[in-house]
């Protein structure tokens, strides 16, 4: 199964980001199935983290104003019914056309659009972090096997040894 993950740098910015208290970064992410199969899609983000706290804030903008992402509710919901929802420690592609399968070719809507350093931490805490990335790791299932998309999460759990007692 191949699936990667796509960045739309906005606003012209290049080369690395750098983040400052108080800014917001637009950044679109998206995943794109660049295989030739329909598939399941979840991924799992991992915001960087310093003594147990989130060092940036993934979220969207709203007339410019940045609003922190709830994975609780339906994200990036758009006319098409496609969004992003949280279940566990997974981000799940959803889509009521597809019956959430991402067909070839074909992109998922943005996971985020923005990111902002934890306006809760000090200028003195986050002087001592001066790289951060956000790793994004995708988990692709073919479709043509599976009865229903839980199936197919249950066999790739239980390869990985996610459902052994």
């Amino acid at each position: 199964m191949e699936a990667s993950i796509r960045c739309k740098k906005m606003d012209g910015d290049s080369g690395i980001p750098v983040l400052e208290a108080n800014s917001v970064l637009k950044r679109e992410t998206w995943i794109e199935n660049t295989g030739g199969n329909p598939c399941y899609i979840r991924i799992k983000v991992c915001i960087p983290q310093a003594e147990g706290v989130d060092i940036l804030e993934l979220g969207t903008l709203v007339n410019d104003f940045f609003l922190p992402l709830d994975f609780s509710e339906n994200t990036g919901r758009n006319k098409t019914g496609e969004y992003w929802t949280k279940e566990g420690e997974y981000l799940y592609y959803r889509n009521r056309s597809t019956q959430n399968i991402l067909m070839p070719q074909k992109e998922t809507p943005p996971v985020y659009s923005a990111i902002r350093l934890n306006p809760d931490l000090t200028s003195e805490f986050l002087a001592q972090w001066t790289d951060c990335e956000i790793p994004i790791f995708i988990q692709a299932i073919q479709t043509g096997v599976f009865e229903t998309e839980d199936r197919a999460w249950e066999a790739f759990d239980h390869l990985e040894g996610k459902n052994d007692a």
